[in-house]
């Protein structure tokens, strides 16, 4: 009975722990260092937990046809992974966003002529 008791009272502090910091620093928010909030869940990298929580609401903003300008004013972050390379005489540009932490979906989001043509989700 004691060990119950013991067990119970333990997982009833581990998940009050966790709501408090969800609740003192959300994850997947910007804090005024301007650092993104990680993700305080039993997941193996729980800062780029946090960071697909922050990204996905943002991609879900974008628009074909916008600048690089305007594309970075709504993500407010560098990319994950970012390329560049020349097709037929124009420069194409790919920047990766991880929007999805559980099935490790990236958003891919490109520019030709630094004017967004495509935003596609690809597994990684």
């Amino acid at each position: 009975m004691k060990k119950l008791l013991a067990i119970t009272l333990s997982t009833y502090l581990l998940v009050g722990c966790q709501a408090t910091r969800d609740f003192i620093s959300p994850p997947g928010e910007m804090g005024k260092n301007g650092k993104i909030n990680k993700c305080h869940d039993w997941v193996s990298n729980q800062q780029a937990c946090g960071e697909a929580i922050y990204n996905a609401p943002r991609v879900a903003k974008l628009n074909l046809g916008q600048s690089i300008s305007q594309v970075r004013e709504i993500m407010q972050r560098e990319p994950d992974h970012r390329s560049v390379k020349e097709d037929r005489g124009q420069a194409v540009e790919e920047w990766h966003y991880l929007t999805n932490y559980k099935e490790s979906v990236y958003s891919v989001i490109t520019f030709k002529s630094s004017k967004l043509v495509s935003i596609q989700a690809k597994s990684m």
